[in-house]
C-alpha cells in the first residue's frame, strides 16, 4: 500500500485546527457568559440608580450616622455588593455625629431616645432622595455604652426606638433593626470591612489564591481555592481585640476544643449555601490589654512594689517616695498621690497621704522584663487560668493590620508607621526612651512632632515596651514576623470602619431581586433549570466537531487508497488496447 507523504501533516494540522477552532468557540461563549453586563458601574453617571442604607454606631461616648450607597448589583451571584460611603461636597464621608451616647436616655421620658436618635435621622433624611426612603434600610447598633446596662434597660431603650422610629420616619425599619451588638460582632463587621476595601473578597481568577478547608457538608467541595484574607489587631485604651480567618480543620479543632465561643461562622453571598463567600473566623476581646488600662495596672504595680520596701516607720504625712521607673523617658518624673493605710503602734490602721515620683530611667530591655510580669499577672500565664492563649497561626503564610495603638505608638512620635519590624522598632524605641527628658520636650515644644499631643509623648516609652510584649511574649508572634501592618483607620483613601462590615453582611441578600431580574432579561421567563438556558451555546462547537471529523475521515480515506484516483482518459485507452487490463484492476482493488 502507497501512503501520501503529506497525508499525515495534513491530518495533524486538520485535527489541530479543529480543536483550536473549538476552544475557541467554547472560549467565546464563557465570556460572553461571564462578562456580560459584569463590569464596573461609575456611580457618578448613575446617580438616579444608588440604592442607600443608614447605619447608626450608638457608642459609649456619642453616637454617629453613616450613609452608605451602592449601584444595582451586576447579577453575578459571584459578585458582592459594591457599597461604599456616599461622600459630602468637600469629598469625605457623610457623617454627623452627637453627644452623649445613647445610654443617656435611660430613665427620661417615653420618647426620649427616639428624641435622642431624631438629629441623625433628620440628617440622613435631608441627604437621601424621598423617593427612596422607604426602601432605604436603617440600622440602629449599639456598642460598648449599651452594653454597661442591665436587659431591662437596654430593653427599653430598644423598645422606644422599635415603637416610635417608624411613626415619624418612613425608612425600612424591622424589629431586628435596632439592637446591641456584642464585642465579638464587632470585631466581625471591623474584619469584613477591613478585607472588603483590601479587596480580599474579590474572588478572581488572575489573582494569587489560597487553599480554605471549609468543612462545610452542605457545599459541593469541601476545600475551594480564593484570595487570602487578613487579620486584624485592634489595640484601644480598655482592651485588645483580635480577628482573623480560620482556614484548615486542624486550626479549626484547636480553637473548637479552647474557645469555641469566639468562633463565629457566616456567610456574605447572598445564596446561603453556596461556599464562595463563607467564612469562619476567630474573634476575641482581651479586657484590660488596651495602652491606657495596662498603664494604669503598671503604675500600681510599681507603687505597691516600692511599698513592701517601706517600713511603717518611715511613713508620715505628705510624704515623697521616687521610685525608679524604666519604663518612662530618662529623668522624666510623673508625679501620682496615693492614699495607703499604715497600721499604728496600737493596732490600729489610719490612711495616710503619701506622693510618689516615678522617675524615667528609659531602659526599654528593662522595662520590657517588668512588662512580661504585669502581662503574667493580667491574664495568669503561662498557667492553666490564662485569658491569653498564643494562637495556632501559622506565621509564614498570614498577614495582619494593626489599628489604634499599633499606628500611633509607630507613627506618631517614632514616625515607623506602616509595615511593622520588630528590631527596627525596637532600634527607635530605645533611641527615644534613653534621650533626656529636657531635650525630648524642647523638640516637643518646638512643633516637631504635630501628630502627638504631650500625654503620648510622656507615654510612649511605655506603649511601645507593652505594644511588643503583648504581640510576642503574650499572642506569640515571632520577632521575625514581617507580616503585620499598622496602619489608620483608611485604607488607599477609604475609611475602614466598622459600620461598613455591618452594611455588607446586613445587606448580603438585597442582589438576589437583581440577579432574578438579569437572568430574565437574558433568558426570559423561562422556568428550564440554568444549565439548560446554556444548551444553545454548544450547538456551533458540536457542529464544528462533527464537520471537522468528516474532513478527517474523508482525508484518511484518500489516504489509505491513493489509486482510487485515476485519469479516466488514460483509463479509457488502455481499456480499448486491452480488453482484461479494466477487469484486472476491479479484481485487484477488491481484493486488497
Amino acid at each position: 500500500m502507497i501512503r501520501n507523504k503529506h497525508c499525515g501533516s495534513g491530518i495533524r494540522w486538520t485535527l489541530c485546527f479543529g480543536l483550536v477552532l473549538t476552544a475557541f468557540l467554547i472560549y467565546s461563549v464563557v465570556k460572553d457568559n461571564n462578562s456580560h453586563t459584569y463590569k464596573s458601574i461609575d456611580p457618578n453617571e448613575t446617580l438616579e440608580d444608588l440604592r442607600y442604607a443608614v447605619i447608626i454606631d450608638a457608642g459609649s461616648s456619642g453616637s454617629r450616622v453613616f450613609i452608605y450607597v451602592w449601584p444595582p448589583h451586576t447579577g453575578n451571584p459571584k459578585e458582592l455588593l459594591n457599597i461604599f460611603p456616599l461622600k459630602d461636597h468637600d469629598g469625605n464621608p457623610s457623617m454627623k455625629k452627637i453627644e452623649p451616647g445613647l445610654s443617656s436616655s435611660v430613665g427620661k421620658s417615653a420618647g426620649a431616645a427616639t428624641d435622642y436618635i431624631a438629629p441623625l435621622l433628620d440628617f440622613a433624611v435631608d441627604i437621601i432622595p424621598k423617593k427612596h426612603h422607604k426602601e432605604t434600610p436603617l440600622y440602629i447598633l449599639a456598642t460598648a455604652g449599651m452594653r454597661l446596662l442591665n436587659s431591662s434597660l437596654q430593653a427599653s431603650i430598644l423598645d422606644d426606638l422599635r415603637t416610635n422610629i417608624p411613626k415619624r420616619y418612613s425608612f425600612s425599619f424591622t424589629e431586628n433593626s435596632a439592637e446591641v451588638i456584642s464585642g465579638t460582632q464587632e470585631g466581625i463587621y471591623q474584619w469584613i470591612s477591613m478585607n472588603y476595601i483590601l479587596g480580599r473578597f474579590d474572588h478572581k481568577s488572575d489573582a494569587p489564591l489560597v487553599m480554605v478547608d471549609i468543612d462545610k457538608q452542605s457545599s459541593e467541595s469541601p476545600v475551594i481555592f480564593r484570595k487570602q484574607t487578613v487579620g486584624i489587631m485592634d489595640m484601644g485604651g480598655a482592651s485588645m481585640q483580635i480577628a482573623f480567618e480560620i482556614t484548615s480543620k486542624v486550626q479549626y479543632d484547636m480553637l473548637h476544643e479552647r474557645s469555641k465561643e469566639n468562633i463565629a461562622e457566616f456567610n456574605l453571598g447572598c445564596l446561603e449555601h453556596g461556599a464562595e463567600h463563607m467564612y469562619r473566623t476567630y474573634v476575641t476581646t482581651y479586657l484590660g490589654l488596651g495602652a491606657n488600662e495596662a498603664l494604669e495596672y503598671y503604675n500600681d504595680y510599681l507603687i505597691s512594689s516600692a511599698m513592701k520596701n517601706i517600713s511603717n516607720g518611715q511613713v508620715r504625712k505628705n510624704v515623697l517616695f521616687r521610685v525608679h521607673d524604666p519604663c518612662r523617658p530618662l529623668d522624666y518624673v510623673q508625679r501620682i498621690n496615693r492614699t495607703v493605710p499604715i497600721s499604728g503602734s496600737n493596732e490600729t490602721t489610719a490612711d495616710t497621704y503619701i506622693i510618689f515620683h516615678l522617675k524615667g530611667t528609659g531602659n526599654f530591655d528593662k522595662c520590657r522584663e517588668t512588662l512580661r510580669l504585669v502581662l503574667t499577672n493580667l491574664t495568669g500565664c503561662p498557667g492553666s487560668a490564662c485569658v491569653l492563649n498564643q494562637l495556632p497561626i501559622d506565621f509564614s503564610n498570614s498577614q495582619f493590620y494593626g489599628f489604634s495603638e499599633f499606628w500611633y505608638s509607630m507613627e506618631d512620635v517614632l514616625r515607623i508607621g506602616g509595615k511593622y519590624h520588630f528590631y527596627t522598632f525596637q532600634k527607635e524605641a530605645k533611641a527615644f526612651c534613653t534621650t533626656r527628658w529636657p531635650s525630648l520636650e524642647k523638640r516637643y515644644r518646638s512643633g516637631l512632632y504635630p501628630l502627638a499631643d504631650l500625654h503620648r509623648f510622656q507615654t510612649q516609652c511605655f506603649k511601645s515596651s507593652w505594644l511588643t510584649v503583648v504581640l510576642h511574649e503574650g499572642l506569640g508572634f515571632s520577632k521575625d514576623y514581617l507580616q503585620l501592618q499598622s496602619s489608620p483607620n483608611t485604607i488607599g483613601g477609604k475609611v475602614a470602619h466598622w459600620t461598613l462590615g455591618a452594611a455588607l453582611y446586613r445587606t448580603r441578600f438585597f442582589p438576589l431581586g437583581d440577579i432574578q431580574r438579569e437572568t430574565k432579561s437574558r433568558f426570559g421567563k423561562s422556568t428550564y433549570p440554568v444549565y439548560m438556558v446554556h444548551l444553545n451555546y454548544l450547538f456551533v462547537p458540536c457542529f464544528m466537531l462533527v464537520v471537522g471529523a468528516i474532513i478527517i475521515y474523508l482525508r484518511r480515506l484518500h489516504c489509505l487508497h491513493p489509486n482510487h484516483v485515476v485519469n479516466l482518459r488514460t483509463f479509457s485507452h488502455s481499456k480499448a488496447d486491452d480488453p482484461d487490463l479494466g477487469l484486472l484492476i476491479d479484481r485487484n482493488s477488491y481484493s486488497r
